[in-house]
């Protein structure tokens, strides 16, 4: 557990109004953290840059919210902290959340002097987490001033959270702030304070979302700031380095619907929104969140795949795609874990067969391989079920199950396009009709049309051993002599070796015209033997 916030904290309790207590935090050295020069990167109206500008001007009042909106009172000016510790022992998510942002995230009056509680109120009662908050009125990403992301990092002791939402733009775009280039690190403007944040945050360990900021009124006439760039420039500079970090973006107006049409019905004024939107967006973000609540469940289980099935340590990216398919459901587990057997990289590795399947024990099973197991499976491998079938059977099994459900995600199922990994009983029954009636090896082209006939109900599987072999070209352009024929017959239907008077009964009856080939040929196909043989194949 990482230590708890060492800064004087007011409590909330769920069961009466919000009580707030400032506290003058003074940054924690332990961050270092200290913000960059402008002037440190390059230009930003060089190419490569989504914006430019610097902020002119005299330096704005830190304590000011934006002039839009004169009336607004912010409910508080420095951190503050939530937690009631008795409902938190019943709770089954010991999550410490870290929200950073303007008024809009730290709540405000409105011009009636009503008080207007912001979303991260209504999210921590609805999971009574550990929450603190740490939003500043007025606050921006970036800026020459102390009102800013980095600023407010510097009032908490950074690791001892475990998620962190932060929300703002509107006053970037206000005071037109230099948006900088998507991979800055100049901390005076928009991208690059994001990208020392993110930076700052995840070195501690701490996950990280992005909340867009709530709508400006401005974007639906639209109007240009003092360097004539849109609102929307400064969202689609938010999302471009939430994109280079992997950082989820979660969006409010977006979820609700909302537009220049139905704008009013939401907000107080051009950019506070109203009491509903604000309950709103706190229930949103706590119903978001439950699917997030096992995320470190979901990082160990695809951790665990890197390791066993790539040797290594996962990468950021990969990392970020997996576990956001499995989080927002798009992948199951046994999807994920066929996306690394048969990734490039596997491939790569060159795996025998008996190494491909000792691989699958340690990991769908979670144990080593026991030698009947391992060669029930080599045995289907060498028989012509594909790599992928042999899989599909690890990938549903009960353990696999269990394994998923002991990480909190679905195990789900994979699909299998050959026809001989559809039922591997029967692929083994026809790859055996190619080495006794042929004396070859099956070809994948053979070996998936005759499965394909038979899953299809367009050939038996009797009418495929007699007509689809015995009858075929290939098989008569053997000229076996008569007892040769019934020894192939013996070795094919009735897998064992001629007896010394079965032998000669059938040849004698061959020689003498009193049966054809065919005619003899159903004689084995029909006899009980044979039908003893296909059960033992499942058919």
């Amino acid at each position: 557990m990482k230590k708890k916030l060492a800064l004087a904290l007011a409590v909330l309790l769920l069961t009466g109004s919000m009580t707030i207590q400032n506290a003058d935090a003074a940054p924690v050295s332990e961050n270092g953290f200290v913000p960059m020069e402008a002037g440190q990167e390059e230009n930003t109206d060089q190419a490569g840059s989504v914006g430019s500008g610097e902020a002119e001007g005299a330096e704005e009042d830190p304590k000011a919210d934006q002039t839009l909106c004169p009336y607004v009172e912010c409910l508080d000016t420095a951190l503050y902290h939530t937690y009631d510790s008795e409902m938190a022992e019943e709770s089954a998510a010991p999550t410490r959340y870290l929200f950073l942002g303007d008024s809009t995230v730290c709540g405000y009056k409105d011009k009636s002097g009503n008080d207007i509680y912001s979303y991260v109120h209504f999210f921590q009662q609805r999971r009574s987490a550990d929450v603190t908050n740490a939003a500043i009125g007025g606050a921006t990403y970036s800026s020459r001033w102390g009102h800013n992301i980095n600023y407010e990092l510097d009032q908490v002791d950074i690791s001892a959270y475990d998620v962190a939402f932060f929300q703002f733009g509107v006053n970037d775009f206000t005071r037109a702030y230099p948006l900088g280039r998507v991979d800055s690190t100049n901390t005076y403007e928009l991208c690059g304070a994001m990208n020392t944040a993110i930076r700052r945050l995840r070195n501690k360990g701490v996950e990280c979302y992005c909340i867009l900021p709530f709508y400006y009124r401005s974007q639906f006439d639209p109007i240009k700031n003092e360097n004539g760039q849109t609102f929307e420039q400064y969202l689609d500079a938010i999302k471009r380095v939430c994109e280079r970090n992997h950082i989820t973006i979660i969006d409010f107006n977006t979820a609700f619907g909302i537009d220049g049409s139905n704008f009013w019905d939401y907000y107080i004024d051009n950019v506070h929104p109203g009491g509903v939107l604000q309950q709103r967006a706190g229930i949103y973000l706590d119903e978001y969140m439950k699917v997030y609540d096992d995320v470190a469940q979901i990082e160990a289980f695809v951790d665990r795949l890197y390791n066993l099935c790539l040797s290594r340590q996962p990468d950021e990216g990969g990392m970020q795609d997996w576990k956001e398919a499995l989080i927002k459901r798009e992948k199951s587990g046994a999807v994920v874990a066929y996306g690394f057997f048969f990734s490039d990289e596997m491939k790569n590795r060159n795996l025998s067969d008996k190494e491909f399947v000792e691989l699958l024990y340690r990991v769908m099973m979670d144990r080593e391989y026991d030698e009947g197991g391992r060669e029930y499976w080599v045995g289907r491998l060498e028989a012509g079920v594909s790599r992928e079938g042999v899989y599909k059977g690890f990938a549903e099994s009960a353990e696999f199950t269990q394994i998923c459900g002991a990480y909190g995600i679905e195990r789900g199922s994979v699909s299998v396009s050959e026809s001989r990994d559809l039922n591997t009983g029967l692929t083994m029954f026809v790859s055996r009709l190619y080495t006794k009636a042929l004396g070859r090896s099956y070809d994948v082209g053979g070996l998936n049309d005759w499965c394909g006939r038979i899953l299809n109900h367009t050939w038996s599987v009797t009418d495929v051993a007699t007509k689809g072999f015995f009858e075929s070209e290939e098989f008569i352009n053997k000229n076996l002599n008569d007892e040769d024929y019934v020894k192939v017959l013996y070795e094919t239907f009735l897998g064992r070796e001629y007896d010394e008077e079965g032998l000669a009964d059938w040849t004698n009856k061959l020689k003498d015209g009193e049966m054809s080939r065919e005619e003899v040929l159903r004689g084995f196909s029909d006899s009980e033997e044979f039908a003893t043989l296909m059960k033992e194949y499942g058919l």
